[in-house]
């Protein structure tokens, strides 16, 4: 469970440094690189497990009531990528582009097709 988002670099990289640390801490680990103790033991980095679990919200609020948090990306059609694009609103201020709805907007626009197209199954 994602219990802490960390926007700031450190701060992301502290709670990365407690990953590395736990994962070494498993038997036969010790010597791997971080990057192949993560595919043994099935784990992402903090980032992709944010990233992730970013873009199933915003995929769950689409396909419930989208118009609280996002606007619709005025011309999504003929442009590439899916038809649910989303409109990025102009942020002057940096805790304006870390709030929900500005950080992931690019994220989404970005996905394909059949990956906004996907049905959501919760646990």
């Amino acid at each position: 469970m994602q219990a802490w988002s960390p926007h700031l670099k450190k701060d992301t990289e502290c709670v990365e440094r407690i990953q590395r640390r736990a994962t070494k801490s498993a038997k036969g680990f010790k010597k791997m690189k971080y990057e192949n103790r993560l595919k043994q033991l099935g784990l992402y980095t903090l980032e992709k497990r944010m990233l992730c679990g970013n873009l199933t919200e915003v995929h769950k609020i689409l396909n419930g009531n989208k118009a609280k948090y996002f606007k619709p990306a005025l011309d999504s059609h003929g442009i590439g990528g899916h038809s649910q694009k989303l409109f990025k609103p102009r942020c002057v201020t940096i805790v304006r582009r870390t709030f929900f709805p500005s950080r992931v907007v690019n994220d989404w626009n970005n996905l394909p097709q059949h990956v906004t197209d996907a049905s959501v199954t919760v646990h």
